[in-house]
């Protein structure tokens, strides 16, 4: 009876404690969640009226350019739009260079067409060239932006002065292609088609999501 006596005394001890526990996890969570909100609202204020739309035969394409000089397509990878291939290529800019940025399809203003193929994004970025007026350029990609950018030189080879691939993102013809790990399939389906995910693990595992998503030893970065 003593030992019942002591449990129903202590069970609302218990009970408080878990509702406070259950109140700090909330409180984390919500903290975590106005954090989020507001550091893509900063991010959408940063790249406001920085770009420009063009209507292509897949849809709208989104696209931004700096600098004067000689021409260069810059295509980005995974982690951004127009404002990563800016990002990438400012070293061109002070170096005399007119850079073209596009955004893929489904980044930021531009759309998500039925068949997002690298070859029609390919054929898309031939009609913002013609709507630009440029006939012939350079072209350079990073990570997942080499595939479109292999397909543009290779459908308008007339078109593609240069072709540079950093880290690119594509299979050697004739090798076995490389297979993802559980956790790279996990990060891909889960964590890349959501913002809060993206904005939660770059907070609290970036090295992992850096090992995963790019295949690359974190302390190189």
């Amino acid at each position: 009876m003593k030992h019942l006596r002591e449990l129903a005394t202590n069970a609302p001890t218990r009970r408080q404690a878990l509702a406070g526990l259950a109140g700090l996890v909330l409180a984390a969570g919500g903290a975590a969640w106005w954090r989020c909100r507001d550091s893509l609202r900063h991010a959408e204020r940063r790249i406001a009226g920085a770009s420009e739309v063009v209507e292509t035969r897949f849809g709208q394409l989104e696209y931004a350019i700096r600098g004067a000089g000689p021409d260069i397509l810059m295509i980005h990878g995974t982690g951004g739009g127009f404002d990563q291939g800016l990002g990438m290529s400012e070293p061109l800019v002070s170096k005399g260079y007119r850079v073209i940025a596009p955004s893929r399809f489904g980044y930021l203003r531009s759309d998500f067409p039925a068949d997002p193929s690298s070859e029609n994004q390919a054929d898309a970025f031939a009609d913002l060239l013609d709507h630009l007026g440029i006939e012939r350029l350079a072209v350079a990609s990073g990570s997942a932006g080499a595939l479109s950018a292999i397909q543009f030189a290779l459908r308008h080879p007339h078109r593609c002065s240069a072709l540079l691939l950093l880290v690119p993102a594509a299979n050697v013809e004739g090798r076995d292609p490389v297979r993802m790990t559980a956790t790279q399939e996990f990060l891909v389906e889960h964590v890349l088609g959501s913002d809060e995910a993206f904005w939660a693990m770059r907070r609290l595992a970036p090295r992992a999501l850096v090992r995963a998503l790019l295949a690359t030893d974190p302390t190189l970065l």
